[in-house]
């Protein structure tokens, strides 16, 4: 039954947190049903405990009273979740954004054993197939993970830009006419064009700090492997140089030393929400229109022009793009560009020659 809009509160963790509640309360009615032992006051009384419960730790405790009056199953239920809530937190910051990156990675972390790593990963696919079901706003998941014994919720095929709009996006960007202001120019075009050219998450951008992970001299720019990847990717300097010195003149200082931050307060970091949006409404100036209107729009995008792109008779190696898009498993990057090739490109190659503004 659809009764609760996919983002009931303000905030990432109060919604996480109130559909983590919604579900183990789905769980424990279903159990209860089968129940000899309790009365129906004992499922009222569990159910709104659930509901109520003002962080993770009362669930966890109401789940392990319920233990107590014949609800074992309600265990492994409740450690699958309890592992996954403060996961995801780290790891998204919205509900929207959990897909088959996240849970690969979630997997990866889980240090146990193949057949118990399998249930804790059922119970995830099986709550979010519940926010599917139950959401009013209609929203489903793009989430395809194999080996899972559930039904898991229905795969798309990912968005991608073909390469006349690759070029196009990024040539129009300094051409928008609504920008406030230049500084608002350079720092719109700089956030775009380095996911664009990259394949780094909002999350990682908005954590980028000059010459720490973001490396510039008189003839490169890269982003270092400091934000958790496995190489440096090196960015065409050409496309970016012009609009990173004059938004270098143009920002302030914060005591974080973020590159981007928040736009009404510079010593708060950039929330990536505003990223997205931000991107979102660059491609649709762009007359780009697809599902997918979001940095991972951006990120498939680079994965396929990448491979795409033939030059001296070489593209990118499968290997080395899944580098560059930070995947664990090579099944994420093959979904994405299928078979590899056997010769290896430089990423600046393939900007050098391109006329992108």
């Amino acid at each position: 039954m659809k009764n609760n809009p996919l983002k009931p509160f303000k905030t990432y963790q109060e919604n996480l947190l109130h559909w983590v509640k919604a579900y183990l309360a789905h769980k424990v009615m279903e159990l209860f049903k089968i129940s000899k032992e309790n009365t129906v006051d004992d499922i009222i009384l569990y159910r709104d405990l659930l509901l109520n419960a003002n962080d993770l730790s009362k669930v966890q405790s109401t789940c392990k009273e319920l233990r107590q009056h014949g609800l074992q199953s309600i265990s492994l239920i409740l450690n699958s979740v309890s592992k996954f809530y403060p996961f995801a937190l780290e790891n998204a910051s919205e509900i929207t954004e959990f897909n088959d990156d996240v849970i690969y990675s979630f997997a990866n972390s889980l240090e146990l054993a193949d057949s118990s790593k399998k249930s804790y990963l059922d119970c995830v696919l099986e709550l979010l197939t519940y926010i599917e079901n139950t959401n009013t706003d209609g929203f489903k998941f793009s989430i395809e993970y194999e080996g899972a014994r559930l039904k898991k919720p229905k795969p798309k095929e990912h968005d991608a830009m073909d390469d006349e709009e690759f070029a196009r996006f990024s040539k129009m960007l300094p051409q928008y006419a609504k920008f406030k202001n230049e500084f608002d120019k350079c720092r719109t075009v700089l956030i775009c064009r380095i996911m664009l050219y990259s394949g780094i998450t909002p999350k990682e951008l908005v954590s980028l700090k000059l010459g720490k992970s973001l490396i510039v001299d008189k003839k490169s720019i890269c982003i270092s492997k400091s934000i958790g990847r496995t190489i440096d990717i090196e960015l065409p300097r050409n496309k970016l140089i012009k609009y990173l010195n004059r938004y270098l003149e143009l920002k302030e200082e914060n005591e974080n030393g973020y590159l981007f931050y928040a736009p009404t307060n510079k010593d708060e970091m950039l929330n990536t929400t505003q990223v997205n949006e931000l991107v979102k409404t660059m491609l649709k100036y762009a007359k780009i229109e697809r599902r997918e209107m979001n940095a991972t729009l951006l990120r498939v995008s680079l994965a396929l022009y990448l491979y795409n792109h033939r030059k001296d008779g070489k593209h990118f190696h499968l290997s080395a793009i899944q580098a560059i898009m930070g995947h664990k498993n090579r099944a994420d990057t093959e979904k994405m560009i299928g078979f590899h090739a056997k010769k290896y490109a430089v990423i600046s190659d393939v900007f050098l020659d391109e006329d992108f503004g």
